[in-house]
């Protein structure tokens, strides 16, 4: 099973319409291929949760920490935008431009800036040296608490469609 879920977590547009071609032919099953689609986009929120987690264990007061503390808030938030594209179009965006515009589409433009500057921070802190301009405990915080309603909408949406 974990094979079939790895290949369908990664699925185009195009291999989702074959599927339901053959679906609608009655060779493949639609109950479990929407089932292990919608376990898919469970898992991918749950692995959300995990970073956003993590995210929430660092301690703010070491500079490190909060540059992990900004990282996982990002990858929360895009694993979260994946969830909803996979839900909504079902198929899979790999890419962060990619994920970014697919919540543009789905969920707006106040949206899609929160990954955007959520992703444009994570790579100052994964990639920068020195930061004299950032005041990296407040934007530590201010990217957990992003992150955390980012998915809790993401989370939503999903619920809704179902």
């Amino acid at each position: 099973m974990s094979a079939m879920l790895q290949k369908l977590s990664s699925i185009s547009g195009a291999e989702y319409g074959l599927l339901e071609a053959l679906a609608s032919a009655g060779f493949v099953d639609r109950t479990e291929l929407i089932a292990c689609m919608q376990r898919i986009v469970d898992d991918r929120l749950t692995l959300a949760d995990d970073y956003l987690d993590h995210a929430r264990a660092c301690d703010l007061t070491k500079s490190g920490e909060c540059r992990q503390a900004i990282s996982r808030a990002y990858y929360a938030a895009h694993h979260a935008g994946r969830a909803v594209a996979y839900e909504v179009r079902r198929r899979d965006v790999a890419t962060h431009d990619g994920v970014i515009a697919e919540v543009k589409q789905i969920l707006g433009e106040q949206s899609a800036g929160i990954v955007r500057e959520l992703h444009r921070l994570r790579n100052q802190v994964e990639y920068e040296l020195y930061l004299p301009w950032l005041d990296l405990p407040r934007e530590a915080e201010a990217a957990r608490i992003q992150a955390d309603e980012f998915v809790s909408t993401c989370r939503t949406v999903v619920i809704d469609r179902r």
